[in-house]
């Protein structure tokens, strides 16, 4: 029974993560004067639950299909959105993995002091200040630089799991297995830690629509013919989708 709400503690934890990442980039969108229709977790299908909150200048969106989350500018403000300088881009598509980044270093600083480990703390706790300081640069020219390793590890990953669940059966077995090593507070701030950095090196790899594909597309665009970057896009959107598909399936014949 405990497993049980130490594995319901941790899925909280992973929506806390994704909705740490979405509302980044909706403040930095509204930091550059792009107007915010809603934040999302989950795709956008129906059956959905819309949540408006007072005071909040977008609405609110949960659903069942938990393969993604997103940030959606309003309608009226996408023109503004491309128009605005590649680094400002950047920086808005980057807000999400930065903002994983800047929790990953906190709770691990947290982690290190329960543990009692000063000069560790001291460590994460500068690597956080210097990641902020630095956050626009990081946006367009780190990111992009080690998005070519993490779409390797992607690939070496795929490859090395074939004929394993890797969808959301996947997804469950592995917050089974946090739960099962997750019964104090240092590991419970490990997990969310690792949870945050996982999602910001999924979210750097250059496929569309990932932030690090449409900060790699940004760069394309800028230094190729629109043909190729509007190929580049239609790439990554196809092997994303194959990826999520394989993902369900492979999980079909796991069951």
């Amino acid at each position: 029974m405990a497993n049980f709400w130490y594995t319901v503690i941790i899925a909280f934890a992973l929506l806390a993560t994704l909705l740490a990442h979405e509302l980044a980039h909706a403040l930095a969108m509204r930091h550059n004067g792009v107007q915010v229709e809603e934040v999302g977790l989950g795709l956008p299908l129906p059956p959905r639950l819309l949540i408006y909150v007072k005071g909040l200048p977008f609405r609110l969106s949960l659903s069942p299909w938990l393969f993604g989350a997103y940030a959606k500018p309003h309608q009226d403000s996408g023109e503004h959105l491309e128009s605005l300088p590649r680094k400002e881009r950047a920086w808005i598509y980057g807000a999400g993995v930065i903002a994983n980044a800047l929790i990953f270093t906190a709770l691990q600083a947290v982690h290190q002091l329960v543990v009692n480990e000063p000069l560790r703390v001291l460590g994460y706790a500068t690597a956080g200040v210097a990641l902020w300081a630095l956050r626009r640069q990081v946006a367009a020219y780190l990111i992009p630089l080690l998005s070519i390793p993490a779409l390797i590890a992607l690939l070496y990953v795929t490859m090395t799991s074939l004929g394993q669940p890797n969808g959301p059966v996947a997804l469950a077995v592995g917050l089974g297995q946090m739960a099962e090593e997750s019964h104090s507070l240092d590991e419970m701030l490990r997990v969310t830690a690792a949870l945050n950095l996982s999602l910001a090196s999924i979210n750097i790899i250059p496929l569309h629509p990932l932030d690090g594909g449409r900060i790699v597309g940004g760069i394309i665009t800028r230094f190729a013919s629109a043909r190729v970057a509007h190929g580049f896009q239609v790439v990554g959107t196809a092997a994303t989708i194959t990826l999520l598909v394989y993902g369900i399936v492979s999980d079909l014949f796991f069951l």
